[in-house]
């Protein structure tokens, strides 16, 4: 059953010794997997991109964001229905 990801927020902190980088990303984009993991993976990769324009737009080259701590602070995984296949007329004679 496939997967879209809604309201996906994440906490990103940056781990670099005295690093004061922790803020709280909103994930947007329309995410759509056939699993659960799947979508929280896409959505990770998503929120780190944005955290290391962020945090090179505030800590400038001082220090790369390398292996920041990601996690969901809010938002779910909605399952979307899968149809069963075109539905009949109603009406129309079958041949």
């Amino acid at each position: 059953m496939p997967y879209r990801l809604k309201k996906g927020v994440y906490a990103v902190r940056c781990r670099y010794p005295h690093c004061t980088f922790n803020t709280r990303l909103e994930v947007d984009t329309v995410i759509m997997g056939m699993t659960e993991e799947d979508v929280e993976a896409e959505a990770m990769k998503m929120a780190k991109g944005m955290a290391m324009v962020k945090h090179d737009s505030l800590h400038g080259r001082r220090h790369p964001l390398l292996n920041p701590e990601i996690r969901r602070v809010a938002g779910y995984n909605q399952p979307i229905p899968v149809s069963t296949g075109w539905a009949d007329p109603i009406g129309v004679p079958q041949r």
